[in-house]
């Protein structure tokens, strides 16, 4: 099924690329540490999956419509001073100390998120150093009603759903480790909420492949395209291309160009010829 939401860096268009590779394996379970919009386990469909991901309100979102939760946008403008007002009470109903013990607030977070990333400036999830969402209002004529929840709901029975740092996770025997951490030298703003790491510096994506050296099965890790970085996969065993991969965030038509992505993997079977099963990737 398609995600639900929006989410920069969304790994859509890669999934499909890599429809081949996962026809060979068949995996029934995905762990997804950074999970955004949990593009390729939603794509699967797999029957378990471990979704984590340090921004509580998107957990949060998650949790509910799991549940059964279901919700529209009546009450809801795209005037826009209404649209601040609802941003600053969604920052407000997650900041507060009480807002995990609280079914009511956080049906009301749910509700709001959504509204968020659907009329938000083109899909951007921004938060500012106080933990707050920032995203400036979009350009929609007419408020997006959620569509899938009850599918969602069906696909994700069996799954779990952790808003924690990587690091702090515990184990998960997946068949398949989804790694797609905010890039080097990228956007990070996407929650300030329990995250020591610092993705933009080079030192916290190689403690994250330190990490990574105590999962099983197989691990598909994306990033940018950053010659040490390159070389620090390879030397743990990884395979390693380079994939031109369209941006799909940016305020000018053309920053959203597409760019080389770094694409590695580890874990399959050996005789599985993974370069001519991604499409469009070129071996590093």
């Amino acid at each position: 099924m398609e995600p639900l939401l929006k989410w920069p860096g969304s790994k859509r268009k890669l999934v499909g690329r890599l429809a081949k590779l996962f026809n060979e394996v068949q995996p029934r379970s995905v762990f997804e540490p950074f999970s955004g919009a949990a593009t390729l386990s939603l794509h699967l469909e797999v029957e378990t999956a471990y979704i984590n991901d340090i921004n509580l309100a998107l957990i949060n979102f998650y949790q509910l419509v799991r549940s059964g939760h279901k919700f529209n946008m009546s009450g809801l403008s795209l005037e826009k001073h209404l649209y601040y007002q609802f941003r600053s009470e969604l920052n407000d109903i997650i900041t507060d100390p009480q807002f995990q013990t609280n079914e009511a607030s956080k049906m009301r977070a749910a509700k709001l998120f959504y509204y968020i990333n659907h009329h938000g400036f083109n899909g951007l999830i921004r938060m500012n150093k106080s933990g707050r969402f920032s995203t400036p209002i979009g350009d929609k004529k007419r408020l997006i009603e959620p569509v899938g929840l009850e599918a969602f709901s069906q696909v994700t029975a069996k799954w779990k759903f952790t808003n924690e740092c990587y690091s702090e996770l515990s184990k998960f025997n997946a068949d398949v480790n989804f790694i797609d951490p905010p890039y080097l030298n990228g956007f990070t703003q996407y929650s300030t909420q329990k995250h020591p790491f610092q993705f933009q510096h080079l030192q916290a994506q190689m403690q994250l492949l330190d990490w990574q050296e105590s999962l099983s099965g197989i691990t598909i890790a994306t990033n940018g395209l950053n010659r040490e970085l390159v070389r620090a996969y390879r030397h743990r065993g990884f395979r390693v291309f380079s994939i031109k991969m369209p941006r799909s965030v940016s305020c000018k038509s053309d920053g959203r160009k597409p760019v080389l992505e770094m694409l590695a993997i580890k874990g399959f079977p050996k005789g599985c010829h993974v370069s001519r099963l991604i499409e469009g990737a070129t071996p590093i």
